[in-house]
C-alpha cells in the first residue's frame, strides 16, 4: 500500500498494488458533499490503474463511489 504526491503536491490517498503493479487508487472524503478528486483524475490520466473509487464518510456511513476511466 502506498500513496502518491507529485512535484506540484498533488495527493491520492492510497495505491494499492498487486504483483508490483498499481491495481486500486483510492481517494478518501469528509463528506459526499465534497466533488470528484481532480488528482484522481490527473494521476489516472499518469498511470495504468484498473480501479479507481472515490469513497466518502457521511456520520458512521462509508459511501463508496467506483470509477471508471470513462467518468474521469
Amino acid at each position: 500500500m502506498h500513496f502518491l504526491r507529485d512535484k506540484e503536491k498533488r495527493e491520492v490517498d492510497f495505491l494499492i498494488s498487486r504483483d508490483n503493479n498499481p491495481w486500486i487508487m483510492l481517494e478518501v472524503k469528509s463528506s459526499m458533499n465534497q466533488k470528484l478528486s481532480i488528482n484522481l483524475k490527473v494521476f489516472a490520466k499518469q498511470i495504468d490503474v484498473p480501479h479507481i473509487f472515490q469513497v466518502a464518510i457521511e456520520g458512521n456511513i462509508l459511501i463508496p463511489i467506483f470509477l471508471r476511466l470513462i467518468d474521469l
